[in-house]
């Protein structure tokens, strides 16, 4: 009984240690199961997060090329429903008609333009779109302003329509302004000597035609 007891109780306790053992053989496989789960998940939650950014990037550039390509296609098709109408033709006989203060036409580059409203507010003043109602001042025009300028100052509805023929242009009167002033650009003096403003405005006085001097001039005092 004593051999048999004392047999059971050694095999008790090593089939205990075995079974301890094996347990605990298998929770550390299950355990690194997990653990290569757990690292095998994250992997793919980034694979997942990365690949749904690249997809999202994708749609966002797809959806705007699409926009894009509708928004050209639909101002093709208005402009072609839609396109714009050829600028009315000015008789010379009609336009010179508009040759005064309260009636200002003017032609430049061979499009006529109302002046009429923009007469008091012009920076060189009155004198000079006045004189030219009912002529051609594109060579005055051009040597004083900007392209664009018209643009930029003007509604577009003082836009009248481009001149059908020649309209008439003010010949430049020879008095003795003009051949003073003829001479002094002949003769300009070096740079160099033109030190101050003060000197810079003599010779300006003396060399621009009347319309230019007027114009710089008075557009000075304005913005002053």
């Amino acid at each position: 009984m004593m051999l048999r007891t004392g047999f059971s109780k050694t095999a008790t306790l090593t089939t205990r240690k075995f079974l301890l053992k094996a347990s605990g053989q298998q929770l550390k496989v299950q355990g690194q199961r997990q653990v290569r789960y757990s690292h095998n998940s994250s992997s793919k939650s980034k694979h997942d997060y990365k690949y749904q950014q690249y997809r999202n990037t994708i749609l966002g550039i797809t959806s705007l090329a699409i926009a894009a390509g509708t928004t050209l296609a639909l101002s093709s098709t208005i402009n072609n429903e839609a396109p714009q109408k050829p600028p009315r033709k000015v008789s010379v006989e009609e336009f010179v008609k508009h040759d005064k203060p309260d009636d200002c036409w003017i032609v430049v580059n061979g499009q006529v333009y109302d002046f009429t409203d923009f007469i008091a507010h012009h920076p060189g003043g009155r004198f000079p779109l006045i004189r030219n109602a009912g002529h051609d001042a594109s060579e005055t025009f051009n040597k004083l302003h900007a392209k664009g300028t018209i643009e930029m100052n003007l509604p577009p509805e003082k836009y009248i329509g481009e001149i059908d023929g020649e309209a008439p242009v003010l010949e430049v009167e020879l008095d003795d302004f003009e051949i003073a002033r003829q001479e002094n650009v002949a003769n300009l003096p070096p740079l160099g000597l033109i030190t101050n403003v003060h000197d810079f405005e003599h010779v300006a006085k003396n060399i621009l035609p009347k319309g230019a001097w007027a114009y710089y001039s008075n557009l000075v005092s304005w913005l002053m």
